[in-house]
């Protein structure tokens, strides 16, 4: 058997190897993301201890990390999602801090509400000349 041959079964042999059922890959990439919850869920621990009591409804940041199989739309293909659940707000809190909050939800309000009316009234009229 010369290079070529053996080059060419090689790759016939791993491109069949390659090919994984979209529950395999759920399982491959389900691992990954419990192992990024873990860390995820150490780290908050050590940097934001829970120090003032039980964190009100949803429970200490800490506690609401999950992992999925399935993408954030919660589409199967072989995807697997890891992060914050209902308390994502909180986490988005401390990593953007909360001094500009006001601001930036103001700016928006103010940018895009008058282009969603306008849209939703062009929709309308589009809707009213189409045909039924």
């Amino acid at each position: 058997m010369d290079m070529d041959e053996a080059l060419d079964q090689w790759l016939k042999q791993v491109s069949k190897a390659a090919q994984l059922s979209i529950k395999d890959q759920e399982k491959i990439t389900k691992a990954g993301a419990d192992v990024l919850a873990d860390k995820l869920q150490e780290t908050t621990k050590e940097k934001h201890p829970d120090t003032k009591g039980s964190g009100g409804k949803y429970g200490h940041l800490s506690e609401d990390i999950s992992s999925a199989t399935g993408d954030i739309d919660k589409e199967h293909n072989g995807n697997s999602v890891a992060g914050f659940g209902d308390k994502a707000f909180v986490a988005r809190f401390l990593n953007d801090g909360t001094k500009k909050f006001t601001v930036t939800i103001l700016l928006i309000m103010l940018v895009m509400m008058p282009r969603m009316q306008y849209l939703q009234l062009k929709l309308r009229n589009i809707k009213q000349l189409s045909p039924s």
